[in-house]
């Protein structure tokens, strides 16, 4: 029996001229598979909708996140369509593809972790040229010129499975660029939202590994903690500790040491990532796609 068959079949396709014992063999197999249609599938094939779809899930990412969202939208105005975005869990993914029938899909978490719908260049290549990898040489690359030899990695402590393969995502990126980078060791620092538990946190891997002298982080807020929790240490910073953030949020030059971090143009990221999901080519970045924004923490 053709693809071609089954297809008009399982999604009953007006217009077929098919006997009904041939409807009843296809149902019949699909039961005995269990099979359940792909919706997301289903929904950019039908392509009706004026809506493209962002499923954010549970990634963290303040202004960076907004900025990335914000560039979405403004491309894809330009081509009559509209953002529609997902956030945690607060609806359940396939009733809103139900719902919708998004002219595209761009699921972030899928993205960043190599679930079912990914396949960007970020995933195939591990991102080497524009995403978290060509990040993380940025981040550690401008600790190891200072003379940075043992690093620790500040992370979210979270017991949330799809975020925690993103933190070891970064990890395997920051692993990879190591020897490249002639690093000799890279240490995960998991904090808290708490400054008595990163304080402590902070004092036990400082008196387990004496050698580390930086702190790359994730975000900059997980820098500021790691800045809060030295500076109630006594530890001099820079001197006996660098930290460096990520996403040079407006707090970061506030903070006292004003924060060394890794600036990157979200907004163009959101308008090549729309750009993608509608299948229009995106060109290349103008710029380096992350720079240092050297501050006092370093």
């Amino acid at each position: 029996m053709s693809p071609a068959t089954v297809s008009f079949v399982l999604n009953e396709t007006p217009g077929q001229v098919l006997r009904e014992e041939t409807r009843d063999r296809v149902r019949a197999a699909a039961k005995q598979l269990h099979y359940q249609p792909h919706r997301i599938a289903r929904a950019l094939r039908a392509g009706s909708s004026p809506v493209v779809l962002l499923d954010i899930g549970p990634i963290w990412g303040g202004h960076i996140l907004d900025g990335f969202v914000q560039g979405m939208r403004d491309e894809l105005v330009t081509e009559g369509l509209t953002l529609l975005v997902r956030r945690g869990d607060e609806a359940p993914l396939d009733e809103m593809i139900d719902a919708v029938a998004p002219r595209a899909f761009v699921g972030l978490p899928s993205e960043y972790t190599g679930g079912s719908h990914s396949g960007r260049v970020e995933i195939e290549e591990g991102g080497r040229l524009d995403g978290l990898a060509a990040h993380a040489h940025t981040q550690l690359g401008f600790l190891a010129r200072l003379g940075h030899r043992h690093i620790a990695v500040a992370t979210p402590a979270t017991s949330d499975a799809s975020a925690r393969r993103i933190v070891d995502l970064r990890l395997q990126h920051a692993a990879a660029v190591r020897s490249e980078l002639g690093l000799t060791q890279v240490t995960e620092l998991p904090l808290t939202e708490s400054p008595e538990d990163d304080r402590a946190t902070v004092a036990a891997l400082l008196s387990d590994t004496p050698e580390i002298t930086a702190v790359a982080a994730l975000d900059d807020m997980l820098a500021m903690r790691t800045l809060r929790a030295a500076d109630d240490l006594g530890i001099d910073v820079p001197a006996d500790l660098a930290a460096i953030g990520f996403g040079n949020s407006a707090v970061g030059s506030l903070w006292k040491p004003a924060l060394t971090t890794v600036e990157i143009d979200a907004v163009a990221f959101g308008h090549r990532a729309a750009r993608l999901a509608l299948g229009k080519p995106v060109g290349e970045f103008a710029r380096p796609a992350s720079r240092v924004i050297v501050r006092e923490s370093t």
